[in-house]
């Protein structure tokens, strides 16, 4: 995406802050938090597994993987807490060790229109 691009109309997020879309071929999981929008791609760089529903910190600008509790910025990306275990107690049976902390992608936010437009960084 080098360009910007048109995705939902912000009152979308009326029952979901977490709405899973495509732009571009590529899943981007675009959040609201108290009055701000961020978008993510919506799987995890540690396992692939989803991040939607994942708990959002709107303090911090964070979300927290609900699969394995690794936590990334949602304005950089930045790997906040690396968990190198994918939790058990997830449902998880099995586990794949990842030493080095991988950052998630984001991509700029604007609002035009009512609707959330993306950019990548």
């Amino acid at each position: 995406m080098s360009e910007w691009d048109k995705t939902i109309h912000v009152n979308e997020f009326k029952n979901d802050n977490q709405i899973v879309t495509k732009v571009n071929n590529v899943e981007v999981l675009l959040i609201k938090s108290k009055d701000e929008y961020f978008a993510v791609t919506s799987k995890c760089p540690h396992l692939g597994m989803g991040l939607k529903g994942g708990k959002v910190d709107a303090t911090e600008k964070a979300i927290t993987c609900p699969w394995h509790d690794s936590q990334f910025c949602l304005k950089t990306g930045e790997a906040k807490r690396w968990v190198t275990m994918a939790g058990i107690k997830k449902y998880l049976l099995f586990f794949i060790p990842k030493k080095t902390p991988l950052n998630a992608i984001t991509f700029d936010v604007k609002i035009e229109d009512d609707h959330l437009w993306l950019k990548t960084q």
